[in-house]
C-alpha cells in the first residue's frame, strides 16, 4: 500500500508529461503609452492559454522590435504571473522605444512616411525548474502592425526638449 501511494504522483507526472502541450500565445493589441521627451512606451496586450491540467508560471519573455524592417532593440522582461490550469491569462508587454533607438531606423522610417510598418517577435518562457517542466519550455510569437508615429511625436514638451526628436519629424515633414 505505501509503495502504490509513493508510486502515483511519479505515475501521474509520467502520464502528465506524455500529453503536455505548449500553451499558446497571441498579441491582441499595441497601445501608444507613455510618451515623454526620452521615448515612449508601445504596450502589447497579449493572452495566453494553458490547455493542460496543471497550472504554469511566467518564467520571462525575450523580445525584438523592427521599424521598417530594421531591428531597432532586443530586450528580456519578466511579466510573472501563473498561467492557471486549462485557463487564460492576460499578460501585457510594455516596450520602451527611446527616440535614440528610432535614429537606427531613419532612413527606413522616412521612406514609410509617419505610418511606420513594425514587428514584435518575441519568446515567453515558462516553467523553468519545475519537476514537470524541466528546463522550462518556450513559446514564440509574432506580431506585426502600423505605428503611427505622428501620434508619438505630437507631444510638443518632447519636440521642444529632444533634438532626436526634431530631427525626426523634419525628415517626416520635410523641414
Amino acid at each position: 500500500m505505501r509503495i502504490a501511494t509513493l508510486l502515483a504522483p511519479l505515475l501521474f507526472l509520467a502520464l502528465g508529461c506524455s500529453s503536455f502541450q505548449k500553451p499558446t500565445v497571441s498579441v491582441r493589441t499595441m497601445t501608444l503609452r507613455e510618451v515623454t521627451a526620452a521615448g515612449f512606451t508601445m504596450d502589447f496586450a497579449t493572452e495566453i492559454d494553458n490547455p493542460n491540467p496543471v497550472s504554469l508560471p511566467l518564467a520571462d519573455t525575450d523580445y525584438a522590435l523592427q521599424l521598417a524592417g530594421v531591428r531597432v532593440l532586443s530586450g528580456a522582461a519578466k511579466p510573472g504571473g501563473t498561467l492557471p490550469a486549462r485557463g487564460r491569462l492576460a499578460v501585457n508587454l510594455p516596450v520602451m522605444l527611446s527616440f535614440d533607438d528610432l535614429i537606427n531606423a531613419e532612413a527606413a522610417i522616412r521612406k514609410s512616411g509617419a505610418r511606420v510598418p513594425f514587428s514584435l517577435d518575441a519568446t515567453f518562457g515558462f516553467g523553468g525548474g519545475s519537476a514537470l517542466l524541466g528546463q522550462g519550455v518556450k513559446v514564440p510569437v509574432t506580431y506585426a502592425g502600423t505605428l503611427d508615429l505622428r501620434a508619438a511625436l505630437a507631444d510638443p514638451a518632447a519636440i521642444l526638449r529632444s533634438p532626436v526628436v526634431r530631427r525626426l519629424l523634419q525628415g517626416l515633414i520635410g523641414g
